[in-house]
């Protein structure tokens, strides 16, 4: 039983471990959107990509163990309810973090997009375009 406690505590410290890249690749998503330096843009993509990259590698870690000792759990749930609880929690919190990140990505993309291929569109909002434009526009509606 001491085994099984050891793997679920190593469980719940990968889980802790994932969030806390999560919520890095997060800090650097929200930097991005601030960035317009080429050389500081790359930077925050190969952070991201090392970030995803052990984020992954925890995964595998994770799935192993847990198919090692599921099993038991299913056994014997009750013994164990209290750390199963607390690593669902954990498990929202990396849902929650990881839609944050969605939509930041999102927000990035659409305001990039805004910028490279519609200059009549500013983050203030619409600003009418003239002539040939203006044309463009009203038919897009």
């Amino acid at each position: 039983m001491k085994n099984i406690s050891v793997k679920l505590n190593l469980l719940f410290f990968s889980l802790q471990k994932k969030i806390e890249k999560l919520e890095a690749i997060k800090e650097c998503t929200l930097a991005q959107s601030q960035e317009t330096s080429v050389p500081a843009l790359t930077e925050l993509i190969h952070q991201k990509q090392d970030l995803i990259e052990e984020i992954e590698k925890l995964d595998q870690g994770f799935q192993s163990v847990s198919m090692e000792i599921m099993p038991i759990l299913q056994a014997d749930v009750m013994q164990y309810s209290e750390l199963i609880q607390q690593m669902q929690e954990q498990i929202k919190r990396i849902s929650e973090v990881s839609l944050e990140i969605q939509e930041l990505e999102k927000k990035n993309y659409n305001s990039k997009m805004l910028r490279e291929n519609r200059p009549e569109l500013t983050k203030e909002g619409v600003r009418l375009p003239k002539g040939k434009a203006l044309d463009q526009y009203r038919k897009m509606k």
